[in-house]
C-alpha cells in the first residue's frame, strides 16, 4: 500500500521502488533460471535488463525520518528493560 511503502521509505531513509511485475515470486525464478542457463552472467545483469519499477518511487520525508529517528532512541531505551516481559 502507498502507506506502508511510505512508513519504509521514512524508516530506512531510502527510496522505496516496486516492481512492476504482479508475479514476482515467479519473475524471480524465471531470472536465476536464465542465469542458471548462462542467458546472463549473474543475477545483476538479469535485472538490470528485464526488472522494470514502477514510477514514481516513495521518498522518504525528511520531517519523518527524524521522528522516526527521535522514536528509535527511545525505543532503544527501554528495550533492555522489558526483556524479561517478553518471555511470557
Amino acid at each position: 500500500s502507498p502507506l506502508l511503502r511510505q512508513i519504509q521509505a521514512d524508516l530506512f531513509n531510502q527510496p522505496v521502488y516496486v516492481c512492476k511485475e504482479q508475479e514476482q515470486a515467479g519473475f524471480g525464478a524465471a531470472l536465476c533460471a536464465m542465469v542458471g542457463i548462462h542467458v546472463y552472467p549473474d543475477l545483476a545483469a538479469a535485472c538490470q535488463a528485464l526488472v522494470r519499477w514502477e514510477t514514481p518511487q516513495t521518498v522518504p520525508i525528511a520531517e519523518n525520518v527524524a521522528v522516526y529517528r527521535e522514536r528509535l532512541k527511545a525505543f532503544a531505551a527501554l528495550y533492555p528493560h522489558n526483556q524479561t516481559l517478553f518471555k511470557d
